[in-house]
């Protein structure tokens, strides 16, 4: 937001904002002006005598003023025939000096200062003399902004000037407009303090949507320039450009000064838009000379504005490709994410059978141990009543056969070698993993049974390394249980690991 000097309560912001709501009702004013046209040129049609059908041709010259030159020259020519074919000498005579003002803006410069030269002022009625001031005056001032939209050029400005101050002549002092042509005059003179505080007091008091409230505005933006104020020049012609919008003035040039200036600034998304709309009043205008001031900036402007365009094109493909990217990274990241909460919950449900073979087999080892107190009782039943026989023979025989030992052991080793492959189930796969080629153990067959020296890797497994302890569980010599140990550990692919690694079978890391 930019501020102004000496305009503390407004901003460009506050001017902007006044030029866009004024842009965006254009629409509906043009249609409505359009409607209007269009009965006008009904009444025209069906008009019954000279009054009525004059009458129509003034309204639609009106309408037609700003707005499309084209027509506006049509209907002026038929209002000069018209009124001249009944002999209203006086009427023709207005259409014709009426005109002058128009004339410029249509690229008729040269014609329009010849009938401007014409008119022998003296000879004039006084209220034809303030049309004639009127038209010429505007006439000046239009070519002025057209020779250059927002500098003094002295020589049609001087003229401006005079016709300014012959209407201000016949201006009561007393009244609003007075202030207007008063401004006017002092700009003209060079006296732009007092022009710009006579624009100011005009401004101040009478803001009413019309020529003259747009005149006072870009007169005062005119005055600003002259002390080289431009931020207070912009800031006026952009409320005079509004004004123009309001009033449906599509033949003015405050709309493309703005456009310039913006370009200047750098703010080319909202000079692109303006020079659209101005292009646009153009072309439904036929106002044509308005373009030749922007000639040199619209090519520019054009270019910038699509190379901007690119950038952000490029900018938008980028933050899409980036976009693309990250919703591949995420989609990755789910389904991995997606993946873990699966392996988590297979890993869990398998923690979960895994404890409740567990449980199982170590209910079967309990009822081992169960078994072996009965067994053990029962021999002791046994021996006593041997003992109390008298039958030692008996006794020595059946203790020397082993077979009582044999039978427990026997039935030691089945549940054992069950329990542990239930418990274990990819023991000897992980076992073959850690040896080297060919020097794995074959997959066992059923019934279930361990190898001794599987029995003596299982052993390790479940935390039991003492030799001497394996050797007693498996009834084998101290030195057998070495011997395998020393064998199995020369068959891994890392004997310095190897017991670790059996230790660390079916562990979830």
């Amino acid at each position: 937001m930019y501020g102004i000097d000496g305009l503390s309560s407004y901003t460009f912001d506050d001017a902007f904002s006044e030029l866009d709501e004024a842009l965006a009702q254009r629409r509906d004013l043009l249609k409505l002006k359009d409607i209007r046209i269009d009965s006008l040129k009904a009444e025209l049609e069906n008009a019954e005598n000279y009054k009525a059908e004059i009458s129509a041709i003034e309204s639609l010259i009106d309408e037609y003023a700003h707005y499309d030159v084209d027509s506006l020259k049509r209907y002026f020519s038929k209002a000069i025939a018209l009124s001249s074919f009944y002999g209203d000498s006086v009427a023709a005579r207005r259409f014709w000096l009426a005109e002058i003002e128009h004339m410029p803006v249509r690229g008729e410069i040269r014609e329009a200062f010849m009938r401007i030269d014409s008119v022998r002022v003296n000879d004039l009625e006084e209220e034809d003399k303030i049309l004639f001031f009127e038209a010429a005056r505007w006439a000046s001032l239009y070519t002025t902004s057209i020779y250059s939209p927002h500098k003094l050029h002295r020589g049609y400005f001087s003229k401006y000037g005079e016709y300014n101050d012959s209407l201000m002549a016949r201006t009561d002092v007393s009244s609003p407009r007075y202030r207007l042509l008063a401004g006017s005059h002092y700009l003209a003179k060079g006296q732009v303090s007092l022009a710009i505080a006579a624009l100011n007091d005009y401004i101040e008091n009478n803001k009413e949507y019309n020529e003259d409230y747009a005149n006072a505005l870009s007169m005062l933006a005119l005055s600003y320039f002259e002390r080289s104020r431009k931020d207070l020049w912009m800031y006026y012609i952009i409320l005079a450009a509004a004004v123009d919008a309001r009033i449906g003035v599509l033949d003015n040039d405050c709309l493309r000064q703005v456009c310039g200036a913006l370009y200047q600034m750098g703010d080319l998304d909202r000079a692109y838009e303006y020079m659209s709309v101005a292009q646009d009043d153009v072309d439904r205008c036929k106002a044509y000379i308005r373009s030749v001031n922007v000639a040199p900036v619209y090519p520019r402007l054009m270019a910038d504005y699509r190379d901007m365009q690119r950038r952000r094109e490029m900018l938008l493909y980028f933050l899409i490709g980036s976009l693309v990217v990250i919703a591949a990274l995420s989609a990755i990241i789910i389904y991995i994410r997606y993946n873990d909460v699966k392996r988590l919950k297979r890993l869990k449900t398998e923690l979960v059978n895994a404890n409740l073979v567990k449980d199982s087999h170590l209910g079967r080892i309990l009822s081992l141990c169960s078994i072996y107190m009965e067994k053990l009782d029962d021999y002791n039943k046994l021996v006593s009543r041997k003992i109390a026989a008298g039958q030692i023979d008996d006794l020595y025989k059946l203790v020397k056969t082993g077979k009582f030992l044999d039978d427990q052991s026997k039935m030691f080793y089945e549940i054992f070698d069950n329990s542990f492959v239930h418990m274990f189930p990819t023991f000897i796969d992980e076992v073959n993993a850690l040896l080297g080629p060919d020097k794995g153990f074959e997959q066992l067959s059923e019934p279930v049974k361990l190898t001794p020296e599987l029995r003596i890797l299982a052993f390790m497994r479940l935390g039991l390394d003492d030799s001497a302890q394996i050797a007693r569980f498996l009834g084998l010599s101290l030195n057998t249980v070495y011997t395998y140990r020393n064998r199995m550990k020369s068959r891994a692919k890392n004997r310095a690991t190897f017991e670790n690694d059996i230790i660390n079978i079916g562990t979830y890391n």
